[in-house]
């Protein structure tokens, strides 16, 4: 009978046994795969700022409405989501510019473009435009 692989009991991701670290412990498993929804670890800065950056719009939508309604959760997934993606575009741009193409260096610079404007549009329909200093608050929450 073949021995049956591990498998993580949360996401069904196979697994394989960890090897040592500097400090000498062995971690139990090693994911292989990516799993969705999280980035590689040069990555992990981004992921960190893009969970600040909704904690503090649903700060400053709760603080202006009283409440975050569904549509509103839906409004911040949205610009969440526009802000990540423009900062995998940044990333890309700064870390693999010399193996891109012109092409690619141009398409990831238009994304950017497209996905700011796409979370502008959805941090009007909040009406968190009617406040004139909503993003730079929001920045300087995440660089703080």
């Amino acid at each position: 009978m073949a021995k049956k692989k591990a498998t993580s009991p949360y996401n069904n991701t196979r697994i394989r046994p960890g090897r040592l670290t500097n400090a000498g412990r062995v971690n139990k498993w090693r994911i292989e795969r990516l799993a969705i929804g999280n980035y590689p670890a040069g990555m992990r800065r981004l992921l960190s700022d893009g969970r600040a950056y909704r904690r503090s719009l649903e700060t400053i939508v709760e603080n202006q409405k009283g409440i975050i309604t569904t549509l509103d959760a839906h409004l911040i997934d949205e610009a969440v989501a526009c802000e990540m993606h423009a900062g995998v575009c940044r990333w890309l741009l700064r870390e693999k510019l010399s193996k891109m193409s012109p092409g690619d260096i141009a398409s990831c610079s238009e994304k950017i473009v497209k996905v700011k404007t796409a979370r502008n549009k959805a941090i009007k329909q909040l009406g968190l435009d009617e406040e004139p200093d909503v993003i730079a608050t929001l920045y300087e929450r995440n660089a703080s």
